[in-house]
């Protein structure tokens, strides 16, 4: 025969199983949002490398197109001097 105690007991245990898997839950939940914003911060780590990467490269493009526009100015010129064009 079980008694009053008994179902309070099984009451409990029920409750505690509940809040055990809650508990869990946002456990799980929390490592998954961990995993998650580590992830990003390694995509924006890799982004900001890749910025720095093509602002190194678009300096020296920069410059090399800057020298190129010289040497165009000085053929030129020869040109001129020289009388092959006007």
């Amino acid at each position: 025969m079980r008694g009053a105690n008994d179902d309070q007991a099984t009451g409990r245990q029920l409750q505690t199983g509940s809040k055990a898997k809650v508990v869990q839950l946002d456990q799980c939940r929390a490592e998954r949002l961990d995993e998650s914003v580590s992830a990003v911060r390694h995509r924006l780590s890799e982004l900001q490398r890749a910025r720095v990467q093509a602002e190194l490269s678009a300096g020296r493009l920069m410059r090399e197109l800057a020298a190129l526009q010289r040497e165009l100015r000085d053929c030129r010129a020869r040109m001129i001097q020289s009388g092959v064009i006007d």
